[in-house]
Order: structure tokens, then sequence, then C-alpha cells
């Protein structure tokens, strides 16, 4: 199966992805591509994780939204169109 990511960052997003400072924060309107802009950013992190000796990349992460339902209407809607399952894998749901 042939996919294609395809993201460009905003100059804002752009600017978030290159800091390496430890606290980094972004905000900006509705539908200005911040959630897009944070799983790619979570894309990257995971991996750059080094390979554990079986090959898979371990790393854990927490995303947080005012309310559960919100998590998944929302940011792992986001996650899942950009990076879908059957392509990248199972996402682990815990409530």
């Amino acid at each position: 199966m042939k996919f294609e990511l395809n993201y460009k960052a905003s100059p804002t997003l752009s600017t978030f992805h290159n800091s390496d400072a430890f606290f980094r924060g972004v905000k900006g309107p509705i539908g200005s591509g911040k959630s897009v802009g944070m799983c790619f950013e979570l894309f990257v992190v995971m991996k750059s994780q080094a390979k554990s000796r079986d090959g898979i990349r371990r790393t854990r992460h927490i995303v947080v939204r005012n309310t559960a339902p919100e998590l998944e209407t929302t940011t792992l809607k986001t996650w899942l169109d950009w990076f879908p399952e059957e392509v990248f894998g199972k996402v682990n749901r815990k409530p």
C-alpha cells in the first residue's frame, strides 16, 4: 500500500517544530492547524526514538483535552485522519 504524508507547517508551527525549548506552546484560532501540527510533532518524536533490540520503538505520550469525548471527536480523529491505523498501527485507547 502506497501512503504519503503531505504536511506543510505554517510559519508559526515551523517555529514551534524548530524549537528545542523544554516547554513550548502554540496558540491560534480554530482551524489554524494546531492539532495537526501537534500530531506531526508527536510523530517526529516517536520516529526519533531509538529502536529496542527487537526493532520496536517504544514511546509514551499523553494528550489532554477538556473531556474524554472531546479527545475522541477532535484529537484522536485528527490523528487517525493523518496516521491511519491500517498504515501506522493500532492506537491504544485508554479512558
